[in-house]
This record gives structure tokens, C-alpha cells and sequence, in this order.
């Protein structure tokens, strides 16, 4: 059992005022000193005195007095006037680091905590300090203490200035290069909440040199915050003393302490598993954002596909006549076509099947003027026997129409192909695809007019049957919960009317570390509520309404 030992000494303050609130004396015996100096007719200033102990006799060594931010704030504008009898508002804390010759000063008063380090050679105060404040309010600092050589542990209560209690908290902070207060963690927290018996108005908390943090509540109880191995986080809700649970999926906890665990960077997971000391890099192509439980959701899933059912206002064709439709997309060839309207134009090929026919006549010429063997003679009559039985141009009249009549009747055929495809895109749903046959492949056969309307104007007797058929239509809710480890018994809908309705879940499934889930609406205008049950992550939302359909 340790001993308490009572240390009497003589000790005269630089300043006879003084008022000392909190102490705290390091491993070789210097002590820090913090309280009130001033006069009750002006003000109390908040003041720090550095001392040593030599024998009976304590020497103040430095001073340290509180100046506010700039000479226009709020802390400014304090008197402390009754310092001088005991207030709780007036309450302060002091904590030494040995390790890194430091003291932490809590003023609640100004709802600030001051860093200052500690020159132990001269004992002296190294100037300037470090301060963080919580806002215009009181409770800052009312408790503080070191849990490690690099983080501290602050009693963060906010009360008004009439002092008047809304909140208790404590915060971690780390304490890095130059001093700087960066915030490691808040409790109560989604994982770590207070226990019912205990709290919430929380007056004053002592951490111990193993970490443990022991909390005092307004109701005289205490807590006791033990720290948790690495791959757990220490569960605040149990009574009296805390326990143990394992880090949910997609976070981690590499330390033994306190603070719970922290979600897995981007691009990092737990692999569905819990309980870990640290996170594993995801598949290249992965579905990874902050706090992952799973690192094998392709980014390319079906579950993380937006479905847009919506389309663009179309606009109508310029020309309305099928004569002048059927001509710019037969005859007309510009500079400015693509490969791909050359390609498919008739016009195009018509000219080649002409050129074709200027080579046959050449091909004519010459079995006819220099080819003497008669076999060349028999040929060119053939050839012009062919051509005159397919005139269609001069009725078998002349041999080369049968070559133009060719290129006639490509162009034939060819109009009567666009004219079945252009028919076909009528109605503008069978419209869906890119037409194949002409140049441009989104020319719809349909003329578009706006049909939008105040809401003010009811609908007319021929318009109501289709509001009527939209006021009736079911829709069904779909949901679904990517990269979770949520499952279909920890989720309940509930309807927000004048009271709150459960409702049925239409199916649920789990599958690949996603869950989804389907609630049919019971009308079109709805408040639901989806209740899930524990505190695990969710790496994205998926929403998407389905009604039925008819053939």
C-alpha cells in the first residue's frame, strides 16, 4: 500500500494576493503552482509560479500571468472579482510531463489550456506559451492530465457564462511539433458512449502514469477507463469499470490505450475481419473509400452502376417532308462528312458503280478497235447483248443504259432500305438504338412539342385518365448498403407519421460484404426511417425506385 507523507515548508509568495487553485510537483521536485493574484475592488488575474524545494523552504523561481488573446476579447473583458471566495467556476488544473519538461495549465475561467515548457537547469518558464480555447464559454481545462508522453487528456466541460451546464466531454489531443494541439479523439463517441448509471455532468478526472483514466461525475460516482489492448477498443458503456470489444470492421487500433479504434484510410480494409491492429491495401481495381470493411468490391460491381432512366428532350428533325429527308441522306455529300456517312451513303456508291461502267466501256473500245482474234470480237457482243436486254433506261435501246441502270437500280433498293429503317423509329420508343442505315444516327421520325404545364391548371377530362394511372402506380424501394458488415437482422424501416409505424422489408440479402433491401412505398409522398443497429461503417448508398410494368 503506498504512503502518504505530509511536507511542511515555509514559502512567501513574490505577490501577497496570491490565491493558489491547483498544483501539481514533478519527479525532482519542482512544483508548479496556479491560482489568482489581483485585488477583489479591480481584478484577478490567472497566475503561475515555478518553485523548487530545498529542505523546509520553497523558492519561487519564474512567473508566469495569464494575458488574453488581444485586448478586444471576450477573456478580456473578465474581472474574476469573486475569486477570493471559493467558486467551482474558478477552478483550475495543473499537470506536469516529466519526460518532456512541460506543464499544462487548465483556466476554465477563460475556457483555455496554456502549454508552457520548462528551462530545468535555470528553472525558468520558456516563453512563449501555447494556448487552445474552446469558444466564448466556461469549462475548458477544468481537469487535465498526461496520458502519454505526447497526449493529454482534458475534462472539456461548456457551461454559459452565468454558468450554467450543457455539455461534458473529454478530448485527447496529441501534442506535436512546435507545440501544436491536434484532436485524436472525443468521448462519449459513437463507439465509446457513457455508461447510464454514470455522468453526464462529469466535475473532474485524474489519469495515472499507466494510462487509466478514473472520471467523477456531479452525482459523486466514478468511472474507470481502462486502456484496451491493440485490436479493441476500451467499451465505456458497461458499469463501474470498462471492458474490451474488438474493433469493428474497417478500423483498427495499433496501441494500448484509450482511444478507440480509428477507420482505415482510403484505399485500405480489414478484409470483412475485426478485431485488427491495422489495415491491408485493397485490390487495385477496389471500391475502397474511408473506413472499408471489404477490399475485394470492384469498382466496376453492378452496385455501384447509376441507373439514369431519364433521356435528353429530343429535338424535331429540320426537314418534315419525306422527299427532302429521303435527299439528304441519299445524295448529299459534303466536305465536312465523316468516313463514316461516305462509307454509307448510296450516292457514293452509285458514282463507284458508275465508275465501274466507265471501265467496262473502255474494256469495250478495246475488244472492239484492237483485238483482231475473233474470240475478242465474241466477247464485246456478249457483254453488249447483257447490257441491252437490262436497259431500263432506253428500253434496250442503247447497251450502256444497261450500266446506268445498274447504278438506278442500287439507288432503288437503297431508298427503299432507309425508307423501311426510317419508318420503323416511329413511335419514338422504338427509337432506343442508333440508326444504322443513313448518316445520322439519332434521326428520329417524330415531330417534339412541349407539354409542360402550371401545376395550378387541373388536368381535362382527356388528361385525367393518365394522372389518375400515376396517382395509382406502386413503387418499390431499393436500397442497397455497399462495403458493410451490416446485416439483414440489424435493419428495421419505420414509417414517420404522427407516430412512428414499422414497416415491412419486401427482401433482403447479403451477399460480397454489401446488403440490400427492397420496401414497397404504401404512397407516393413518405417519411421512412432506417434504424440500423450497432456501429458499423458503410463505404457507400445506393437508391433506386422500381414500379411494375406491363408487356
Amino acid at each position: 500500500m503506498n504512503n502518504v507523507s505530509i511536507q511542511l515548508g515555509n514559502l512567501t509568495w513574490p505577490d501577497r494576493s496570491f490565491l493558489p487553485r491547483a498544483v501539481d510537483i514533478s519527479q525532482d521536485l519542482f512544483v508548479v503552482v496556479l491560482g489568482f493574484v489581483g485585488d477583489p475592488s479591480s481584478n484577478y488575474t490567472p497566475c503561475a509560479y515555478l518553485l523548487s524545494r530545498s529542505g523546509s523552504n520553497f523558492t519561487v523561481h519564474d512567473t508566469w500571468m495569464y494575458m488574453p488573446p488581444t485586448a478586444t476579447s471576450w477573456q478580456a473583458s473578465l474581472t474574476n472579482w469573486d475569486a477570493d471566495i471559493y467558486l467551482a467556476k474558478h477552478d483550475m488544473s495543473v499537470s506536469i510531463n516529466d519526460a518532456k519538461s512541460q506543464v499544462l495549465l487548465g483556466i476554465q475561467i477563460t475556457n483555455t489550456i496554456i502549454l508552457l515548457d520548462i528551462n530545468r537547469t535555470t528553472l525558468k518558464f520558456i516563453l512563449p506559451s501555447q494556448s487552445l480555447s474552446n469558444g466564448k464559454a466556461i469549462g475548458m481545462g477544468k481537469a487535465i492530465g498526461w496520458l502519454n508522453n505526447n497526449v493529454t487528456v482534458i475534462l472539456v466541460n461548456t457551461y454559459s457564462l452565468s454558468y450554467i451546464w450543457s455539455a461534458s466531454q473529454v478530448f485527447t489531443y496529441y501534442v506535436g511539433v512546435n507545440n501544436s494541439f491536434a484532436t485524436k479523439s472525443i468521448i462519449p463517441n459513437a463507439q465509446q458512449t457513457l455508461a447510464p448509471e454514470f455522468g453526464p455532468i462529469l466535475i473532474s478526472l485524474v489519469v495515472t502514469k499507466s494510462g487509466i483514466v478514473i472520471m467523477l461525475d456531479s452525482e459523486g460516482d466514478i468511472y474507470i477507463l481502462l486502456p484496451s489492448p491493440p485490436g479493441t477498443f476500451a467499451d465505456s458503456s458497461t458499469k463501474l469499470v470498462s471492458s474490451f470489444l474488438p474493433c469493428i470492421g474497417g478500423s483498427y487500433n495499433s496501441q494500448y490505450d484509450i482511444q478507440p479504434c480509428s477507420l482505415c484510410p482510403q484505399g485500405s480494409s480489414t478484409n470483412g475481419s475485426t478485431g485488427q491492429i491495422s489495415c491491408v491495401s485493397c485490390e487495385s481495381d477496389a471500391f475502397c473509400p474511408l473506413g472499408s470493411a471489404f477490399g475485394n468490391i470492384s469498382s466496376s460491381s453492378l452496385l455501384l452502376t447509376s441507373v439514369n432512366q431519364a433521356r435528353a428532350y429530343p429535338l424535331s428533325p429540320k426537314s418534315v417532308r419525306f422527299d427532302n429527308i429521303l435527299m439528304e441522306n441519299m445524295f448529299v455529300i459534303s466536305a465536312s462528312s465523316s468516313h463514316r456517312c461516305v462509307a454509307l451513303s448510296p450516292f457514293f456508291w452509285s458514282l463507284i458503280i458508275m465508275a465501274l461502267g466507265i471501265v467496262i466501256v473502255f474494256v469495250m473500245i478495246v475488244l472492239k478497235y484492237c483485238v483482231p482474234h475473233p474470240q475478242g470480237k465474241k466477247t464485246h457482243q456478249q457483254i453488249k447483248r447483257f447490257f441491252v436486254h437490262i436497259d431500263l433506261v432506253g428500253e434496250g435501246e442503247l447497251w450502256i443504259g444497261g450500266i446506268v441502270s445498274f447504278a438506278i437500280l442500287f439507288l432503288c433498293i437503297s431508298a427503299y432500305v432507309f425508307s423501311g429503317a426510317y419508318y420503323r423509329r416511329y413511335p419514338i420508343e422504338n427509337s432506343s438504338g442508333n440508326l444504322a442505315f443513313g448518316c445520322h444516327p439519332t434521326l428520329t421520325n417524330a415531330q417534339f412539342s412541349s407539354g409542360l404545364m402550371s401545376l395550378m391548371i387541373p388536368p381535362n377530362d382527356d388528361e385525367l385518365p393518365i394522372f389518375e394511372l400515376l396517382d395509382t402506380q406502386s413503387f418499390t424501394l431499393n436500397i442497397d448498403f455497399v462495403n458493410t458488415l451490416f446485416a439483414c437482422t440489424d435493419v428495421s424501416v419505420t414509417q414517420i407519421k404522427d407516430k412512428k409505424l414499422p414497416m415491412p422489408i419486401s427482401s433482403c440479402t447479403e451477399s460480397n460484404g454489401s446488403l440490400s433491401l427492397s420496401v414497397l412505398l404504401p404512397s407516393h409522398g413518405i417519411h421512412l426511417q432506417f434504424l440500423l443497429v450497432g456501429i458499423n461503417t458503410i463505404g457507400g448508398i445506393r437508391l433506386a425506385l422500381q414500379g411494375p410494368g406491363t408487356a
